[in-house]
């Protein structure tokens, strides 16, 4: 599930391996269901709005990402190069920008609005995770990009050199989901799978340190 920026839209999507994948538009307001999109050929694993624009962004199983056009339901362009599953995808904060998670243990950055003219050019591509990289986030600003994998690691990104600034170690278990507080310097994580502990950390993410976790039980360590 996500949420438009203003609130009053959000989309869900869903699917299953063998069945297409679809994404539903709800007004939050009444709960009225405005748009059904047949969206991907297989399960979809993550949708993001545009900050500023009717746009979508849907990652799949498929190993793709479409971008959709909010206003006529329809397809605006396919993303791809991951070789395999892509689990999470997320805009930058200027909207400019499409960071992508995948199965294949790669991040890429898409300039998405240049994809068409340049499909090899207008995107790089970040290695040096072990194994699947399952979430992304901006830092508001756009310096930094985190990347979360199942490697129990978080990479800090910067974009300007595409190089690793952080390593951030010592999670218990994979590393699933990640965002920003609206400064920028404090990034959270949650993760946990199967019979790992699920377990929110949170980090500043101008030094290496962890500020604090909460654990399945909800207390504060």
């Amino acid at each position: 599930v996500a949420y438009r920026t203003d609130g009053k839209q959000f989309a869900s999507a869903g699917g299953d391996i063998n069945k297409p994948g679809e994404i539903k538009i709800w007004e939050v307001r009444t709960r009225k269901l405005l748009r059904t999109i047949p969206a991907h050929a297989s399960a979809i694993t993550a949708i993001a709005y545009h900050p500023d624009k009717p746009l979508l962004a849907s990652a799949s199983w498929d190993q793709t990402i479409k971008l959709w056009d909010l206003e006529t339901g329809l397809e605006v362009m396919t993303l791809r190069g991951h070789a395999d599953s892509v689990y999470h995808d997320a805009f930058s904060t200027k909207g400019d920008r499409l960071a992508s998670a995948s199965q294949d243990k790669t991040v890429r950055v898409w300039d998405y609005e240049q994809y068409r003219n340049d499909p090899v050019g207008s995107v790089r591509v970040f290695t040096g995770h072990k194994d699947a990289v399952t979430g992304v986030a901006f830092q508001p600003g756009d310096r930094l990009l985190a990347s979360g994998s199942r490697d129990r690691t978080i990479k800090l990104w910067n974009l300007a050199t595409g190089q690793v600034e952080r390593n951030l170690t010592g999670n218990e278990g994979d590393v699933e989901t990640l965002v920003f507080n609206q400064a920028g310097d404090i990034l959270v994580s949650g993760g946990g799978r199967g019979s790992q502990r699920g377990e929110v950390r949170f980090w500043d993410s101008g030094t290496r340190s962890e500020e604090r976790r909460v654990g399945k039980e909800g207390r504060s360590r």
